[in-house]
Parts: C-alpha cells; sequence; structure tokens
C-alpha cells in the first residue's frame, strides 16, 4: 500500500495514524503525475483518490481550481478538466483500475460520469463561497465503506477509456501568462487569455 501525501506542502498526512504496511511518499517528485507518482514504477491493484475537488471554473466549491490558480479554466476535449480528470487518464495509461473518489459532490458526479463502476464519497456540497461538509468521523467512516467495497468488487470495470487524441484549451486568469506560454512548440493563442 502506497499513501501518496500529493496536496500543499505534501506534508499533511500524520504516518503514525496509518496502517503499519503503508508506506508514505511526501515531497516533490519532478515528474509529470505528482499527485499519483509511484503509480509508473510499480504494479498496484487499484488506486483511490481522497479528497479531490472541481475543475478550474466550476460552481461546485470554493476551492475549485486545476493545478493552481494561475488558470481560469481547463477544457480537455471540449470539457472541464479536473486533476481527477488528468489522473484518471494517468492511471489509464498504467493500466491502474480508479475504482474510488472522495470529495466535493461536483467532483463525485464527474466520476461517476466517467469512470463505470467507481466508488464515490461526497463529503461536502458547496454554493458560491461556502461549504456544506459531513463531519469527519462520518466522512472517515462512509470512504472506509466505500473503500472496502470498491476492493471487494469487480475493479476491472473501473478503467477509464482513454481518446484517440487530446485537445487541450487552457484559459489563463493573466492575458500575460497566456502570451508567454504560446511560444511553446506546437500552442497558438485563441485570444488574449486562451491557449490552445
Amino acid at each position: 500500500m502506497l499513501v501518496r501525501d500529493a496536496h500543499g506542502s505534501t506534508r499533511n498526512v500524520l504516518h503514525r495514524l496509518l496502517p503499519r504496511e503503508a508506506r508514505l511518499l511526501r515531497g516533490s517528485s519532478g515528474d509529470l503525475i505528482p499527485m499519483i507518482t509511484g503509480l509508473q514504477r510499480e504494479t498496484f491493484d487499484a488506486l483511490m483518490m481522497i479528497g479531490y475537488h472541481s475543475a478550474a471554473g466550476e460552481n461546485t466549491n470554493p476551492l475549485s481550481h486545476t493545478f493552481n490558480h494561475a488558470t481560469e479554466r481547463i477544457l480537455l476535449n471540449g470539457e472541464p478538466m479536473s486533476e481527477f480528470l488528468y489522473y484518471a487518464y494517468a492511471a489509464a495509461v498504467y493500466k491502474v483500475p480508479l475504482v474510488l473518489v472522495s470529495g466535493d459532490q461536483g467532483i463525485c458526479d464527474c466520476a461517476a460520469r466517467k469512470v463505470p463502476g467507481i466508488r464515490t464519497v461526497a463529503t461536502k456540497t458547496c454554493m458560491g463561497a461556502s461549504t456544506l461538509s459531513l463531519h469527519p468521523d462520518l466522512a472517515c467512516a462512509r470512504i472506509e465503506e466505500a473503500a472496502r467495497a470498491a476492493l471487494a468488487g469487480d475493479r476491472t470495470a473501473c478503467r477509464i477509456e482513454l481518446p484517440p487524441a487530446f485537445m487541450i484549451e487552457i484559459r489563463y486568469r493573466d492575458h500575460s501568462v497566456a502570451l508567454d506560454r504560446s511560444f511553446y512548440p506546437g500552442a497558438r493563442l485563441l485570444d488574449a487569455k486562451t491557449l490552445q
């Protein structure tokens, strides 16, 4: 069992509270899948994403963002791209079934649409800048119950299909960032703030 502490400082998880067989991975990995790093180095039976949130530009979490707050919105093949979706596709590349996601109701709804058979646990609903959250003990109990059910179920059903191609559009909050990044080979500005 590998636990990836992946948000903010990557120093959020208290190792002593994890099961004894759990290895904890912290710090920057420097690779292209930092929040699930390790997936490319070992074989895993399943992936679970705990504490995920809605994509940049979505109104289902006051902290909705994708990777950082420099972007207003990221579209992947015409639909909002969340960190969940990015890492779901990465898991598919490594043929690891994504069996559980927990987080806000918006990301759970997205997961249910994208990944057949996935278990979801919504720990909060959001309205504007407010959140309505479950009690932490209840949230943990629901996540544990869903995790057990996910691992006992048909994990092979929990695979997202990779599209034949990817087209990404990134709308930055600051037009100068879009201009700076438009010089990458193959990138082009669609308008002052949007890059394809």
